[in-house]
């Protein structure tokens, strides 16, 4: 299983960003795949979209869907994850480096210029741990995975919601989803939480609706029955952290 290969696909809006995550892989220690899909001029609508395009482009058996601004951190860390992957990953399942259940975050990643660890999260022993939803920074599939159900561009026809589509997925399909222990750093630490959010969010309830009484993510708890209140809540939430940021009470 360690010789599979292995596929880095990456959606980029920026050559600059992205030489974050490609300089990174230039020194690791295994050979890579990189499927690198130019969307700087808007050439795709959405996430999904964009995602399907590589990998179909792509060959490997595992494929990595990475956001621009990912680094792995250390010469095996790719091939470290890519090891925990193999041995954790069966056809059907998906797999992250930080992921989410019962409104606890579960990574082992850090964030940010200075490589911060995240806190509030839950770090844990081994490769891996079971969690309901991974977070988009980075999203691991085996081929099979992706064969069996492509990122949804029709639920999912925005920049959000993704990767939590494909977790809802496989868990109604009966696999597993799994936070691996990575070595990574996420250069950026929160994605916009605005009205395409939640507009987002909406579809995506509707579409599980039948499934889930609730779907925990990276960044909120939503419940079915009471989304509104929950979206309300969070609104107030962003709003009020948008003016201590601009006070300079607190960091972005």
């Amino acid at each position: 299983m360690e010789s599979q290969k292995v596929s880095i696909v990456c959606c980029y809006t920026s050559k600059a960003k992205l030489r974050y995550l490609d300089c990174s892989l230039d020194e690791q220690d295994m050979a890579v795949e990189k499927v690198f899909i130019d969307n700087s001029q808007g050439r795709f609508g959405s996430a999904a979209s964009a995602l399907n395009y590589g990998a179909n482009m792509s060959s490997g058996d595992l494929i990595l869907f990475c956001h621009q601004d990912i680094r792995f951190k250390h010469s095996d860390s790719l091939s470290r994850l890519v090891k925990a992957a193999s041995s954790t990953l069966k056809p059907g399942d998906v797999g992250g480096v930080a992921g989410a259940i019962n409104k606890k975050l579960y990574m082992t990643i850090t964030h940010g210029e200075h490589e911060a660890a995240y806190s509030p999260a839950y770090l844990f022993n081994g490769d891996s741990v079971e969690v309901e939803t991974v977070d988009e920074c980075v999203i691991i599939l085996p081929r099979e995975t992706w064969l069996g159900h492509h990122f949804d561009e029709v639920v999912c026809d925005n920049w959000h919601f993704y990767g939590v589509e494909q977790c809802l997925y496989a868990l109604a399909h009966n696999h597993n989803v799994y936070v691996l222990s990575a070595d990574v750093n996420h250069l950026s630490s929160r994605g916009k939480i605005n009205d395409t959010y939640y507009r987002a969010l909406r579809r995506l309830m509707r579409a599980y609706e039948n499934k889930f009484d609730y779907v925990s993510t990276t960044v909120g708890y939503w419940p079915r029955r009471h989304l509104e209140s929950a979206i309300a809540k969070r609104r107030i939430f962003e709003c009020t952290r948008a003016i201590a940021v601009r006070l300079g009470i607190r960091d972005a």
